[in-house]
């Protein structure tokens, strides 16, 4: 059965752009001047469509809500949400993360489809935030890492590897940033060598957070030598324009010396003043966002996926009474309400 996770609240500012359609996916070729793609063969699956995982609660719970939409309109956004894949994600105990994992994958075999997991379960998680736990100690997050794996096994799959820490490393203290990447390359290690068919995504934050050049120092310290992180996640439960965030993916690319593959989180990057949103947290005026398509394609420079599920709370801030993760009705008849603009 699919995973809805605490909802993290991100350290810094939001937003993104356009309207709504019902996909994944998503790519077009990097631009001519672009640093050179590593010499490193990534890990990924072929190109298949996004498993929609129709017996996850969060569908039941859009099922539910569409029966209260105000307008044809408003209707027929929820309808188009139903079809479309959201991320799966794996927070750790109390949930059984392998059975969980292995119920996707099974699932997903059946459709022929690539299953979208979100590995976030690290040491301090959300640096205290709205969507802080996870793993008790490194000891216990080394072992959870290695129980995805063997879970994913050689599956095909697409994993985005801990939300917000990478770009929290500036927050922590020496020991702490020490330990945090230390973590973070033990676990693009192991997806790394266990995983041949599971595309790797490390989160790195988005354009409004850490200058390109912050970000490459820091998957740097990750992976010195080039040969581990070879896609990087933007604006994942946050809201930046498309526009925004392929020239601050075309900036890292720079100031990193070579290209990475970018999965994006369109979520809620629909509102047509998407950028003028500073708020991190459920803002009023947020719309969900635009997919091109349902596939993923191993080939493509740019993905596009639902890494945040519309409807689910940031937490009870903004427009939502509601606990971070905990899907709210109301919140998602405003996000798929007219653009206000």
């Amino acid at each position: 059965m699919g995973i809805r996770p605490p909802w993290r609240a991100a350290a810094a500012a939001i937003v993104a752009s356009a309207g709504l359609a019902a996909c994944t996916a998503g790519g077009g070729p990097a631009p001519s001047g672009a640093p050179e793609p590593s010499p490193l063969e990534r890990n990924a699956p072929g190109r298949a469509e996004y498993f929609l995982d129709s017996e996850d609660q969060y569908f039941r719970n859009l099922a539910a809500a569409l029966g209260d939409a105000p307008d044809a309109e408003a209707a027929q956004r929820i309808e188009t949400l139903l079809e479309t894949p959201v991320a799966q994600w794996l927070t750790g105990p109390p949930t059984d993360t392998p059975r969980a994992v292995a119920e996707n994958l099974r699932r997903a075999e059946a459709q022929g489809a690539v299953p979208v997991f979100v590995v976030y379960n690290i040491t301090d998680r959300d640096l205290g935030g709205e969507a802080s736990g996870g793993s008790d100690d490194p000891d216990a997050y080394r072992a959870w890492v290695r129980e995805v794996s063997d879970a994913v096994g050689d599956a095909p799959a697409v994993l985005v590897v801990e939300p917000d820490a990478l770009p929290g490393v500036p927050q922590m203290d020496e020991a702490r940033q020490a330990e945090r990447v230390e973590l973070l390359r033990d676990a693009l290690t192991v997806f790394r060598e266990g995983n041949p068919a599971a595309a790797v995504y490390l989160d790195v934050g988005h354009s409004r957070w850490l200058d390109p050049a912050r970000v490459a120092e820091l998957v740097e310290r990750v992976d010195a030598d080039g040969t581990l992180v070879t896609g990087v996640a933007l604006n994942v439960s946050n809201q930046r324009p498309e526009a925004e965030l392929r020239r601050y993916a075309e900036e890292l690319w720079d100031a990193l010396g070579r290209r990475v593959h970018v999965i994006l989180d369109s979520s809620m990057n629909g509102a047509s003043r998407t950028g003028e949103l500073l708020e991190w947290c459920n803002p009023e005026g947020e719309r969900v966002g635009t997919l091109p398509d349902t596939v993923f394609d191993p080939d493509a420079w740019f993905e596009h996926v639902y890494v945040k599920a519309p409807g689910e709370s940031d937490g009870r801030c903004g427009t939502s009474a509601e606990p971070a993760g905990v899907f709210d009705p109301r919140l998602l008849l405003e996000q798929v309400a007219d653009d206000p603009a």
